[in-house]
């Protein structure tokens, strides 16, 4: 629902069917990259979007970024 709240709409959502390379379940792990590197991300992904879309908004001077809505439908169905 972040797209709803940072834009005062309802995020258009088109589904489709399985592409040619998608992936139904993934087993990644990244512990041992974190490891390696130092290094574990700490934004939470609300956090990250809000943020983004302020960004988007004052780097390009628009109200409405209608080129987002299939990535933050996508964060949304992924990550509740």
């Amino acid at each position: 629902m972040v797209w709803k709240k940072e834009m005062c709409q309802e995020a258009i959502k088109n589904f489709m069917p399985m592409q040619d390379g998608d992936v139904k379940i993934t087993y990644a792990d990244a512990i041992k990259l974190q490891k390696a590197i130092g290094y574990r991300p700490a934004t939470k992904i609300n956090t990250g979007l809000h943020k983004f879309v302020l960004w988007y908004k004052s780097f390009y001077s628009v109200a409405v970024l209608s080129s987002l809505i299939v990535l933050i439908s996508i964060a949304e169905t992924i990550i509740p």
